[in-house]
C-alpha cells in the first residue's frame, strides 16, 4: 500500500499541496491513518530520498488531525538527513521537545546522523551529550556517526573526546571509531595523537585495518615525521597488513624528504 501511494505521489508533475490532499485522501478512504501506515508511508519516502512530499504529507496529517507521534518526526528527519539538510533535520526533531516527547536512541540517531551529513560535529557533540545525560541507549553506530561528523568538520579534539566516551560507557571498542579518530587526528596535524591512539588499539586487541595504519602513516608523513612514517610501514609489513595505495604514497613521499 505504502509503495503504490508514494508511487503515485511520485507521479504527481510539480505538486501543489492540493494534489497531495486529494491523493492521500483518495488513498486513505480505503485505510484508516493509522501511526502505523503513515509511518511506514513516511520511511518509504525517506529511502526514496523525497523529504517533499514527507514533509507535505506531514502537513495533511495535521490539517486532518491524524495523530503524529516521535516515530513520524523521526521518519521525516532521516528524509532529511538521507537528502544532507541538517538543519531541517534538526528543526523537525525539535519539535519533539516543544511537544514534550521524550527522545529516543532512534530519534536522536536521525538526528546525529543529520549533523555528520553536514559536518556539523559540535551539534553533533552537542546531541552525543544531551543522550548520556539523559542516560538515553546508545551504540556504536551513534558515536561513529559523531566522530565522522568530527572529521568531515575538522574537530579532531572532539573526535578523541568521543572516543573516550566510549570507553567510559564500556562499549565493545572497533576499529572503525578509532580509524575515524585517527583520520581527524592525520586531517588536524596531530601526528602524535594518531600514533597514541595507533597504540591504544594495539593494547586493546582492536582490529588493525589498512585504512586505520594509512592515516597513522599519513599522519606522520604531513607533518615531516618521515621516520615514524617509515618504521611504522614496516612494522605494517611485518605484521601481513595489506597497505594501499595512500599508505604507499605517504611511505614514498618520507623516503623522499628523507632524501
Amino acid at each position: 500500500f505504502e509503495d503504490e501511494l508514494v508511487s503515485k505521489l511520485l507521479l504527481l508533475s510539480a505538486p501543489q499541496i492540493v494534489d497531495f490532499c486529494c491523493a492521500l485522501k483518495d488513498a486513505f478512504c480505503e485505510h484508516a491513518p493509522g501511526v502505523r501506515t503513515t509511518f511506514r508511508l513516511l520511511t518509504t519516502l525517506a529511502k526514496r530520498k523525497r523529504p517533499d512530499i514527507a514533509e507535505r504529507v506531514v502537513e495533511w496529517m495535521t490539517d486532518v488531525t491524524a495523530e503524529i507521534d516521535l516515530c513520524h518526526h523521526t521518519a521525516l528527519s532521516n528524509a532529511y538527513a538521507k537528502t544532507s539538510k541538517w538543519a531541517k533535520a534538526l528543526e523537525t526533531l525539535s519539535a519533539v521537545a516543544q511537544a514534550n516527547m521524550q527522545m529516543d536512541t532512534i530519534s536522536f540517531s536521525a538526528a546525529i546522523s543529520a549533523c555528520e551529513k553536514g559536518a556539523e560535529w559540535t551539534k553533533a557533540l552537542d546531541l552525543l551529550r544531551q543522550m548520556v545525560q539523559a542516560t538515553v541507549q546508545t551504540d556504536a553506530i551513534i558515536y561513529n556517526a559523531a566522530i565522522s561528523a568530527c572529521v568531515k568538520g575538522g574537530g579532531w579534539k572532539n573526535a578523541v573526546e568521543i572516543l573516550s566516551m566510549m570507553v567510559d560507557s564500556q562499549m565493545q571498542m572497533n576499529s572503525r571509531a578509532y580509524s575515524a579518530a585517527i583520520g581527524a587526528c592525520k586531517k588536524g596535524g596531530e601526528w602524535l595523537k594518531a600514533m597514541e591512539l595507533l597504540g591504544v588499539m594495539l593494547q586493546g586487541k582492536v582490529q588493525v585495518h589498512v585504512i586505520t595504519c594509512s592515516a597513522a602513516i599519513s599522519a606522520c608523513q604531513k607533518a615531516g615525521e618521515w621516520v615514524t612514517a617509515l618504521q611504522l610501514f614496516r612494522e605494517m609489513e611485518e605484521d601481513q597488513v595489506e597497505m594501499d595505495t595512500i599508505a604507499y604514497s605517504a611511505a614514498i613521499s618520507a623516503c623522499e624528504k628523507r632524501g
